[in-house]
């Protein structure tokens, strides 16, 4: 099969998942641990390169946890050098003076900190880790000290939507943008993890708690009652995503189909291959009947459908 380059789209943003490694074990989470070998310091380097020579101008950076890389503070410094400006994803809790050093000298554009509860034995339950939950909001607070830009997002399962009210108060009280999201989605090897999506009748009983509770009752129902939509999508058109391995995917949420950049090149993935987005129906829509949803939420809401075999089927 083969596509028509087209010279109308530039990928200004891209999402640089530089490994699977993590000290939290949460189960919600959608990442799976491969048995590859990650890229290198030098083939990162390569890509950004490859990247920024395609007008590249804006990186996101994450995990796993993306701390945990040795040469991570090397990969930071090297994008920022290039021109690039960087976002990081992080669960803050790995952060470190030599870190902190290096962002005051070359700040972040932006910094997304995961807070997956208030208290300690929440944040253990969720995270299934060691980690203090003080640390991290320590952490969160050194953060904010440098980067005018910091996230505190909150991933809202059955184990902690009850303190998702207290996690809002603490970003409030240092100044800090705060979001949450009750969609869980599915693991990246196609297991379901609905088993930790709060209920709209488990979050009905918080309504008199705090305002918080009738926005996330609301989206809860919703969820619940019909696929997740979203008006536009810019993937393949100006962003793109990278996984720890060198590979690149259609969405960051299909992992079926898959161009690998350690035997090809950015240029020939984003103009040639990447072109099956220029279809006006994406490959992940072409599956489903309801043309006007995301096809990830379709499959979010259609519990039934196995998102891995699904897309290999419809691939082969």
């Amino acid at each position: 099969m083969s596509f028509t380059k087209s010279n109308n789209r530039i990928p200004e943003i891209g999402h640089f998942e530089i490994t699977r490694d993590c000290n939290n074990k949460c189960g919600f989470c959608y990442n799976f641990k491969d048995e590859k070998e990650e890229l290198s310091t030098e083939q990162i380097f390569s890509l950004i390169d490859q990247v920024v020579d395609k007008g590249c101008i804006y990186i996101n950076i994450s995990g796993g946890e993306p701390l945990l890389r040795r040469d991570f503070s090397s990969i930071y410094e090297y994008i920022i050098k290039a021109g690039v400006r960087v976002s990081i994803e992080t669960n803050a809790s790995l952060l470190t003076k030599d870190m902190l050093d290096l962002f005051e000298e070359f700040p972040p554009s932006k910094i997304l900190a995961s807070l997956y509860g208030y208290y300690q034995k929440t944040y253990r339950i969720v995270t299934r880790s060691s980690v203090d939950v003080e640390v991290v909001k320590n952490n969160i607070i050194d953060l904010r000290n440098i980067c005018e830009d910091v996230l505190v997002r909150t991933p809202v399962t059955r184990d902690n939507f009850q303190e998702l009210y207290l996690i809002e108060r603490f970003g409030k009280e240092v100044n800090c943008k705060f979001s949450y999201d009750p969609k869980i989605w599915w693991r990246q090897d196609g297991k379901r993890n609905a088993k930790y999506r709060c209920t709209s009748r488990e979050v009905y009983k918080m309504l008199t708690v705090s305002p918080i509770y009738k926005e996330l009752y609301r989206k809860v129902v919703e969820l619940e009652q019909r696929p997740y939509t979203i008006s536009g999508c810019n993937w393949g058109k100006k962003e793109f995503y990278i996984n720890p391995y060198g590979e690149m995917h259609y969405c960051i949420v299909f992992w079926a189909n898959k161009y690998d950049l350690t035997k090809g090149n950015f240029k020939e993935a984003w103009d040639v291959w990447y072109e099956r987005f220029n279809h006006k129906k994406c490959v992940g829509k072409l599956i489903y009947p309801t043309q006007n949803n995301c096809p990830a939420g379709y499959i979010y809401y259609h519990t039934s459908i196995d998102p891995i075999d699904t897309l290999n089927d419809f691939n082969h």
